[in-house]
C-alpha cells in the first residue's frame, strides 16, 4: 500500500526518502511547482538540500506530484482516499502532513518601514548574503552598520504569542555568513531574550567576542529620515529610551501555521492547537489514527528536529500498510572482478568538453572492464546499472556524477540491482575535469580519474550490514 506525504519541504522530502528505504511506495504532493520549501531560500542550506532532491528524483518508489492541492480526504487508517485538484484520486494506507510554515508578514505593521530598500526580512536577507546573489554575498555600497531585530511576529499577543524557536539561531547564522563576506560591517542585535542551548549558546558567545553587540530591548519603531534609518528602542536593562543610527535593518520574522494547515485539518477531521497548528501526541501522532505530522505543521522547529520527526512519522506510517517488498538477493562476486562503467553524459553536454569516445576506448583497454555504457539522464541510471549486473558485471564505476550529491543515491541503485552497495565507485569527471580544464586536458584527466576509480573498485570487498534487535530498556 502507498503512503501519501503532503508537503515538499525538507520534512516531506526526508519522510519520503525514509519510507522508500523501508520499501514503501510513496506519493509526495507539493502545491508549488518545485520541491524544497523555505529551506531552498536559505543561503547555507541549499548545498545540503540538493543531494536529497536528486535522491527523490531518482527513487523509483517515490512519485512526485507538484502544482496540486488536496481537495478531499476519506477513509481511515489502512485505507485512505485522497482527491487532488484536477480529479485524480490516491489510495493510501496512511498520510504524513508536512506542509511547513508561513513566514510572518511584517508589512502589516507600518512602524518597521518594509518599503525602505535597506529594510529586509530575514528570508530576503538570505538572498543578499548568498554567494549566488548578484554581489556574491557582499553588502550593497554604503551599508556599514546593520541591525537585526528579533521576535518580529513572535512572542507578541497581537500577532503570535508563541516563540518561533528558530529565530535566535538563524539570525546568528546569518551574522556569521555576513561577517565572513563583509568583515568590516558593524552588527547590532536587538532582542527580548535569547533561546539557544548547548553549542548554539557558544555560537552566540563567539559572535559577542568578535564584536557583535547584543542589546536587550524592546523596539517601538524604525524611523526613516531622508533615507536614513534609526532604530528607537527601550533599553530594558537601563530603563531608558535610546536611538541608534543604522544603514540597514533585518527583521527576524516568526513562523506561523501554513495557509493549508487549517484546510487539511478540516478535510481530515484533525484537532488544532489554539495557535492553529496540528495537535500531536508522542511527537508525530495526530488525533486521527493513521495520519501523522512532522516539521513546522505541528509547531515551529529547526531543520534538524524536522528531519528527526520526518523519520519518526515515516517509521509509524510504514507499519500501517502491507509488508515492504523484499530486496533482491545480493549477488556474491566470484572470480575475477568484472567491472561495468557507466558514463553520465548529462543529456549530451559532457561531450562538449570531453572526448567521450576516447574515454570509452581507454576504459575498455583497462584489465577487468567488460562493459561501458552511456546514460544521458538520471532517470535511465537504474535500468542501465541493472543491465550491467545482469550481463555479468560484479562491480560498477559511475563517471560524471558527484560524490557529494549522488553517492548515496548511486549506492541505493546498485543495491536494488542486486549488488552489495559498496561495490561501486564514482569518478567525478564533470566537476573535476570538464568544468575546470580545456577539452584535451579534461579528456586526459577524465581517463585518469576513471582509471583510479577502477583500480579502487577492483580491490574492494562487500561490506555486510547486520541488523540487531533493540533492547527496549533504558538507563537513566
Amino acid at each position: 500500500m502507498t503512503v501519501c506525504v503532503i508537503g515538499g519541504g525538507i520534512s516531506g522530502i526526508m519522510a519520503a526518502l525514509a519510507l522508500s528505504r523501508r520499501g514503501t511506495e510513496t506519493v509526495l504532493i507539493e502545491s508549488g511547482e518545485t520541491l524544497g520549501g523555505h529551506m531552498a531560500e536559505i543561503a547555507d542550506c541549499i548545498s545540503g538540500l540538493e543531494p536529497k532532491l536528486i535522491e527523490v528524483e531518482a527513487d523509483p518508489l517515490i512519485e512526485v506530484i507538484t502544482g496540486v492541492t488536496v481537495e478531499k480526504i476519506d477513509g481511515s487508517r489502512g485505507n485512505f482516499t485522497l482527491t487532488l485538484s484536477g480529479g485524480r484520486t490516491i489510495n493510501a494506507s496512511s498520510i504524513i502532513l508536512a506542509t511547513g510554515y508561513t513566514p510572518f508578514d511584517p508589512s502589516v505593521w507600518s512602524r518597521y518601514h518594509l518599503e525602505h530598500p535597506n529594510v529586509y526580512t530575514s528570508l530576503e536577507f538570505e538572498r543578499v548574503i548568498s554567494l549566488s546573489s548578484p554581489t556574491g554575498g557582499r553588502l550593497p555600497d554604503g551599508i556599514r552598520r546593520i541591525g537585526f531585530i528579533q521576535c518580529i511576529g513572535s512572542r507578541d499577543p497581537r500577532a503570535n504569542p508563541l516563540c518561533s524557536s528558530v529565530c535566535c539561531m538563524y539570525t546568528a547564522n546569518e551574522i556569521k555568513t555576513l561577517k565572513a563576506r563583509n568583515p568590516d560591517v558593524e552588527v547590532y542585535v536587538f532582542f527580548m531574550d535569547i533561546r539557544v542551548a548547548g553549542r548554539d549558546e557558544r555560537t552566540i558567545d563567539k559572535l559577542k567576542r568578535e564584536g557583535v553587540t547584543y542589546i536587550r530591548s524592546r523596539v517601538p519603531e524604525v524611523i526613516t529620515d531622508d533615507g536614513k534609518l534609526t532604530v528607537r528602542y527601550e533599553d530594558t536593562g537601563a530603563g531608558e529610551l535610546k536611538s541608534l543610527d543604522l544603514d540597514a535593518v533585518v527583521l527576524a520574522i516568526g513562523l506561523l501555521p501554513s495557509g493549508s494547515t487549517r484546510k487539511l485539518a478540516e478535510l481530515a477531521g484533525l484537532e488544532l492547537t489554539e495557535e492553529g497548528y496540528i495537535k500531536v501526541s508522542d511527537g508525530v501522532r495526530t488525533s486521527v489514527d493513521g495520519i501523522y505530522a512532522c516539521g513546522c505543521v505541528a509547531a515551529p522547529v529547526r531543520i534538524s528536529d524536522a528531519v528527526v520527526q520526518a523519520e519518526a512519522a515515516a517509521s509509524l506510517a510504514s507499519e500501517d500498510g502491507s509488508p515492504p517488498p523484499e530486496m533482491p538477493e545480493l549477488i556474491e562476486p566470484e572470480g575475477e572482478p568484472a567491472i561495468g562503467l557507466i558514463i553520465f553524459t548529462d543529456n549530451g553536454t559532457l561531450g562538449s568538453y570531453i572526448d567521450l569516445e576516447k574515454v570509452r576506448e581507454a576504459a575498455l583497454a583497462i584489465d577487468g572492464v567488460i562493459q561501458v555504457k552511456e546514460v544521458p539522464s538520471l532517470s535511465g541510471l537504474e535500468a542501465e546499472i541493472a543491465s550491467l549486473v545482469k550481463d555479468g558485471s560484479n562491480r560498477i564505476v559511475v563517471a560524471g556524477l558527484s560524490h557529494r550529491k549522488h553517492e548515496e543515491m548511486v549506492r541505493d541503485v546498485v543495491e536494488r540491482a542486486g549488488l552489495n552497495r559498496y561495490l561501486v565507485e564514482i569518478a567525478n569527471i564533470r566537476e573535476h575535469a570538464a568544468w575546470v580544464h580545456p577539452p584535451d586536458e579534461a579528456t586526459r584527466k577524465s581517463i585518469d580519474l576513471i582509471r583510479m576509480a577502477i583500480a579502487k573498485v577492483r580491490e574492494v570487498s562487500p561490506l555486510k550490514v547486520e541488523l540487531l534487535p533493540v533492547t527496549r530498556r533504558a538507563l537513566v
